[in-house]
C-alpha cells in the first residue's frame, strides 16, 4: 500500500521542471565501470565560494549577473585562496546572452524526428506535381526547404543537404514545366554546388538550358553528368535529342543537309 508523503506530484501530462514540450526524457546513462572508477580516483579539492552581486552595467546592456567569488575575500581572482573565477563567471555571462533557441538540449533528450515531417511536405509536393499542378508543387518544395533550413544548428549535418538537393531538383522540375527556365537553371546549378557528383542535378541544369535554347551549355552540362554516371539512360537520351537539336540547327545556317557520315549524334 502506498504511504502518504508530503511533496507534491505533477498533475498528468504536465512537462517536468527543465524540459520542453515534445521532449521525451530518457533513463540516465550508466557510466562504464572503468570511467567511473577512473573519476573516482581523480583528486577532489573542494573550494570555498559564494556569491556576489556584479558591478552594474551601463544603460541598454543586459543586466548583470551575480558572480562566483571566494567565499573568505569575495575576489574573483584570489591568490590566498589560490582561487580563479573569472573564467566560470565569463561562461556564465556568454550563456545568459545566448538566444534559448541555439542551446543543445540535454544529451538524454530526444526530439521528435522532424525529416518525416519534411519529407511528407516534399511528397505532397510530388503529388501536385503528378497533376499537373506546379505552382503548387513549388511552393511545397520551397517549404520543406524552409523547414530544413530552419532546424536547430546541432541537427544540421549531411542529412540536411540531401533534403535540401532533393527538393531543389523537384523545384527545378516544376519550374521546367512551367516554362521558367531561368528559375530551373538556378536551382540546378544550386544543387550542383551543394553535390557535384549528382547526375539529376545535371540533367536538370540541361533541361534549363535547352529551354533557353543554349545547346552548346546544355551538352557540356550532360557531359559533365556523364563523368559520374556514364550509363545514365536519361543523360544519354537527352544528349542525342540536343545533339540532333544542334545538328538541325546547323542544317538550318549552311542549308546544306548532312549526310549520315556527318552526324554528331553518338552511336
Amino acid at each position: 500500500m502506498a504511504q502518504p508523503h508530503a511533496h507534491p506530484h505533477p498533475p498528468p501530462g504536465a512537462v517536468p521542471p527543465g524540459m520542453r514540450p515534445g521532449m521525451m526524457p530518457q533513463p540516465p546513462t550508466q557510466l562504464p565501470p572503468q570511467t567511473a572508477a577512473l573519476l573516482d580516483s581523480l583528486p577532489f579539492n573542494p573550494v570555498s565560494y559564494t556569491y556576489k552581486d556584479a558591478p552594474p552595467r551601463p544603460p541598454g546592456a543586459p543586466p548583470a549577473l551575480p558572480i562566483i567569488v571566494c567565499k573568505e575575500h569575495e575576489d574573483v581572482i584570489c591568490p590566498r585562496c589560490g582561487t580563479d573565477f573569472s573564467e566560470i563567471n565569463q561562461l556564465g555571462l556568454v550563456m545568459s546572452l545566448i538566444s534559448p533557441g541555439m542551446v543543445p538540449p540535454p544529451p538524454n533528450v530526444q526530439f521528435p524526428n522532424t525529416a518525416e515531417s519534411i519529407k511528407n511536405v516534399r511528397d505532397k509536393g510530388n503529388e501536385q506535381f503528378k497533376q499537373n499542378q506546379y505552382p503548387q508543387a513549388a511552393q511545397l518544395y520551397t517549404q520543406s526547404m524552409v523547414m530544413s533550413l530552419n532546424r536547430p544548428s546541432w541537427e544540421q549535418g549531411s542529412f540536411v543537404k540531401d533534403e535540401i538537393s532533393s527538393a531543389l531538383l523537384n523545384r527545378s522540375a516544376a519550374a521546367s514545366k512551367m516554362g521558367a527556365w531561368t528559375a530551373a537553371y538556378a536551382d540546378a546549378e544550386t544543387c550542383i554546388k551543394l553535390n557535384d557528383k549528382n547526375p539529376k542535378a545535371y540533367f536538370r541544369k540541361a533541361t534549363a538550358l535547352q529551354g533557353m535554347e543554349r545547346l552548346d551549355e546544355a551538352l557540356a552540362a550532360l557531359e559533365a553528368g556523364l563523368v559520374y554516371e556514364p550509363e545514365n539512360a536519361e543523360l544519354k537520351t537527352t544528349m542525342q535529342i540536343i545533339q540532333q537539336q544542334i545538328r538541325a540547327q546547323q542544317e538550318a545556317n549552311t542549308g546544306v543537309a548532312s549526310g549520315p557520315e556527318d552526324s554528331v549524334v553518338s552511336a
